[in-house]
């Protein structure tokens, strides 16, 4: 860990953390949503075009006027077409997020590894400076206060909400 003099008080802190309410996704994640995404819009929208097929071709019988029945058969048949649409969209958006599980695996992997080998539960108790009268919940703010801090000037071209999400993840190892 470095030996640079990390200043902290009551506002900045209450400040910064007000600040951080953005959650982040990992991209397998969004992948995981994306492909689910797109596999239901093509399933409704196969799953439909297949039924207005069906009562296009009289298999499956509406008792209704014949213009209704073509007009209603138009206006369905343009919504399914866009949810298929749709789900080709999200299909091609998925392997954008592919692409990027690598990076964002291998970035985590880093900031984990300099956790681990540079940040220990003394040397973050002893920078926050806890009084007696200190809660666990003011404890822990503080603690992750100052580890984000450290991951940013280490890290400073690195998402801020992966951080916080990789701290969120490893504050247990660290202080239990």
């Amino acid at each position: 860990m470095t030996d640079e003099n990390i200043d902290f008080n009551e506002d900045s802190l209450t400040k910064s953390t007000q600040s951080k309410t953005k959650h982040f996704e990992s991209a397998t994640n969004k992948y995981k949503n994306t492909i689910d995404s797109a596999v239901s819009l093509l399933i409704v929208g196969v799953g439909g075009l297949i039924i207005l097929l069906l009562i296009y071709f009289d298999i499956i019988h509406f008792n209704i006027n014949p213009t209704t029945r073509t007009m209603m058969l138009l206006v369905m048949g343009a919504v399914f077409l866009v949810f298929i649409i749709s789900g080709f969209i999200s299909l091609k958006s998925s392997k954008k997020y592919k692409t990027m599980i690598v990076a964002e695996s291998s970035k985590s992997d880093e900031i984990v590894a300099f956790i681990k080998n540079n940040i220990s539960k003394d040397e973050i108790d002893t920078m926050c400076k806890f009084s007696n009268t200190d809660t666990d919940e003011e404890k822990c703010f503080a603690r992750i206060e100052i580890i984000s801090s450290i991951l940013a000037s280490h890290f400073s071209d690195f998402n801020e909400t992966m951080i916080s999400d990789i701290i969120d993840n490893e504050y247990d190892n660290i202080f239990n």
